[in-house]
C-alpha cells in the first residue's frame, strides 16, 4: 500500500490536448486583428491569419466560415473591449464610493 502512494505521474505522451473553443477563438481574433491592421482586409489572407494566430487553417475555418465573418467578429470584439473600458470610468464619476471601489489611486 505504501507503494501506491508513491506512484509518480509520468509525462503525457502523444498529441497535446486541444485548447478550449473559447481560447482558440480569442487566439484567432487576436491574430486576425493584428493581420488586418498590418495588411488591411483585402491584403490579409486566411493563411496569414492562421499563421499569426498559431492555429491550423482547419481550426480557423471550424470557427469562422470565411474572411468576412472573421472580420466582422474581430470588429465586434474590438468594439466591445472599447465599450467596457470607458464604462468603468463612468461608474467612478457617478459616485465617490464607486471610485474607491474600482479606481484605486
Amino acid at each position: 500500500m505504501a507503494q501506491e502512494n508513491q506512484i509518480e505521474e509520468r509525462p503525457r505522451r502523444g498529441r497535446p490536448r486541444r485548447v478550449s473553443d473559447d481560447v482558440l477563438r480569442d487566439q484567432i481574433l487576436t491574430g486576425a486583428m493584428n493581420t488586418f491592421v498590418e495588411k488591411g482586409f483585402a491584403g490579409a489572407t486566411m493563411s496569414d491569419i492562421a499563421r499569426r494566430a498559431h492555429v491550423s487553417k482547419r481550426d480557423l475555418y471550424r470557427q469562422f466560415a470565411d474572411k468576412t465573418e472573421l472580420f466582422t467578429a474581430t470588429i465586434r470584439s474590438v468594439s466591445i473591449s472599447m465599450t467596457v473600458r470607458p464604462m468603468r470610468g463612468t461608474l467612478c464619476s457617478i459616485s465617490s464610493r464607486a471610485r474607491a471601489c474600482c479606481c484605486p489611486i
